[in-house]
This record gives structure tokens, C-alpha cells and sequence, in this order.
């Protein structure tokens, strides 16, 4: 409590010079960075202004402790007034728009789990993936990322029926309208026979450092299945010495991922018969699942130095999906001090 009472404010509390700031914690007076942070250590004080103090006399209750204890409760009624309203860390609840769904449930009906970021993000700008129903194809917008050239490429409407090996061909083949690609992939003429295709493993542990080696004999649509996408496919060209630096996802921690999120962001479909059996500890052991894969999914996409915005990229991943798997009446307020 010694540290809490005001200091005279004559000088400095460190050195006595005429002071500039005063500490919103303790109330103590420094004259420059250095007092500030010497009068820290001195005093045992982090310069924080307490969010929630006690006042034992009516005296001390002015309008600053009035004021203060005001934008407690209205950030505190916020925060409820937004978790009602379906808000998951921080951001809204997103309502896709029904393009958007019917993007999602066809990419759901290959096998793979498509998510989406907010609105204003630049990757969402971007997307302009879009399923074309009456040819039951998605045409995906497709990134390529060069590492050894330090280059990338961004295609538009490529169609998942076509082979890996296909579209990795067309940036090295030799028509007029190609030679800028090819000059700036140089690099890569002596290794082309080796050249691999990887994307970037989302919702696993450690995902910002593992990928899924895909197979260039196989369309997009069967490399895609078993995975989880933001937005739209990033594919990385690797050579074998490139590779090997790579940390490949296990079959199981892939699994383990697409199973847990592809629930939690789509929901039971409809007309499913639901168990009403008593939940047992599998139920349990699946809801636990889905929670780390969320977790992992939004420390995956952090990781992801091509995704703009990482901040909230990440908060976007677990936002589609933590909502499904926690319930929106949870409200978290263990920032705030006890009182």
C-alpha cells in the first residue's frame, strides 16, 4: 500500500530535476525515460493504472474513481452485449453470403475444409473462388509460391478437375505469352524433374512449420481433400533440397484436424438423426478435439507470412469455428481484476 500514496510532486522521485510525467499507477514524478523506468525498479511499480481498486474512505471517492470504475463496467458490458450477439474473439460472427455457402458445402463435399476470413481482410478481398453448380466444379483462385526464385504468381478460375502436374507445366511452357514467367523462374531450369508441390498445413500442431506433400499426378480437387484451406489454395514449388528442409503433417494429425473443424464450421447436416443416447466419454474426447484444432488452426494461420494481416487472419480461423464448439454463452472475463 506504501507504494500507492502519492509522492509530493516537488521533483523528480529519482534525480530532484523539475518532472515532466507523472506514473498512473503510484503517482510518483520522473523527468525522462530513464527516471521512469529506474522509479519502476526502485518502487516495484509497472506503471499500470489499476483498473479495479478498492477505496475504504468516502473521500477518496472522487470523480476520477467514479470515472474509472464507469469504463470498467461498460467494457465489461460490451463484452457480454458482443458474445451475445455470436462475437468469438474479439471479431463477429460472419453470415456468408449464400455463394459463398454453397462454395464452402462443395468443398465440404470433396473432403476438404474451406474457411473464410472477415470482410475488409485483404485475402478475403482477393478470394474469387466460386462453385459453378450446374458443372459441379470449383474454379479455385490459386497462389504459387516459388521459394527459390523468391517470386509468386496468382491465378484466377483454375479448375479442380485439372492435374497438379498440368498447371505446374503451363509456367515453364515456351509460348510467347509466357516468357516473363519463365524469365523469372530461371532458376529452376536444371531441377525441374524434381520439382514437388506443397501446401502449407492448417489446423495442426506446429502447422506454421508443416505442409502436405501433394502428388502431381492428382487433380486439384483429390491433392485438396483431406485438407484445410483459408480462402484459397497457397501451393509452394519446392525442389528436393528445398524439400527436405519441409516438415511434412502425418496422415493422423491431418485427420484428426479436417474431422474436428469440419463440423465445427459447417454444423450437423440437415436431416441427420441425432443420438439421443446418454454422451459418454467419447463425445467428450471429440468436443476436447475440436477445441485444439481450433486453437491450432488460429496459431497455424499466425505462422502464415503470405497471409496479410496475420493478426486477425488468425483470430478469423478460430471465429467460424470456436463459436460451434464453445457456444456463444461463454464469456470470458479473466482480463478483468477481481471487484
Amino acid at each position: 500500500r506504501k507504494h500507492m500514496e502519492q509522492a509530493p510532486a516537488v521533483g523528480c522521485c529519482m534525480c530532484q530535476q523539475p518532472f515532466k510525467y507523472r506514473c498512473p499507477k503510484c503517482s510518483r514524478v520522473t523527468c525522462c525515460l530513464a527516471c521512469c523506468q529506474a522509479h519502476k525498479q526502485e518502487f516495484d511499480c509497472d506503471g499500470r493504472r489499476p483498473r479495479s481498486e478498492f477505496t475504504s474512505r468516502r473521500s477518496q471517492l472522487d470523480e476520477n474513481v467514479v470515472y474509472r470504475d464507469f469504463l470498467l463496467l461498460e467494457e465489461a458490458a460490451r463484452k457480454v452485449g458482443s458474445t451475445q450477439r455470436g462475437a468469438t474473439l474479439g471479431l463477429p460472427r460472419m453470415r456468408l453470403p449464400k455463394k459463398l455457402q454453397k462454395l464452402q458445402r462443395a468443398a465440404s463435399s470433396r473432403g476438404t475444409v474451406l474457411l473464410f476470413l472477415p470482410e475488409g481482410l485483404a485475402r478475403h478481398t482477393e478470394n474469387t473462388s466460386f462453385y459453378v453448380e450446374r458443372k459441379d466444379t470449383i474454379l479455385w483462385r490459386v497462389k504459387w509460391v516459388f521459394p527459390r526464385a523468391d517470386t509468386s504468381f496468382t491465378e484466377g478460375s483454375v479448375s479442380d478437375k485439372t492435374p497438379l502436374a498440368e498447371l505446374l507445366e503451363e509456367f515453364f511452357a515456351m509460348h510467347p505469352d509466357n516468357v516473363t514467367r519463365r524469365n523469372r523462374l530461371r532458376v529452376y531450369a536444371g531441377v525441374r524433374a524434381e520439382l514437388g508441390i506443397y501446401l502449407k498445413a492448417e489446423g495442426v500442431p506446429g502447422g506454421e512449420n508443416k505442409f502436405h506433400a501433394l502428388s502431381l499426378t492428382d487433380s486439384l480437387e483429390t491433392a485438396l481433400s483431406g485438407k484445410v484451406v483459408v480462402e484459397f489454395p497457397v501451393l509452394h514449388v519446392c525442389s528436393a533440397d528445398e524439400a527436405q528442409l519441409l516438415t511434412l503433417v502425418t496422415q493422423e494429425e491431418a485427420l484428426c484436424a479436417t474431422t474436428a473443424l469440419q463440423d465445427a464450421v459447417l454444423g450437423p447436416r440437415r436431416g441427420k438423426v441425432r443420438d439421443k443416447r446418454p454422451h459418454d466419454g467419447a463425445h467428450t474426447d471429440t468436443a476436447a478435439a475440436a477445441v485444439a484444432a481450433v486453437d491450432t488452426a488460429a496459431d497455424s494461420v499466425l505462422g502464415n507470412t503470405h497471409l496479410p494481416g496475420n493478426p486477425g487472419a488468425a483470430a478469423a480461423v478460430a471465429a467460424q469455428s470456436a463459436l460451434a464448439v464453445h457456444g456463444a454463452e461463454e464469456i470470458d472475463l479473466s482480463e478483468f481484476d477481481e471487484g
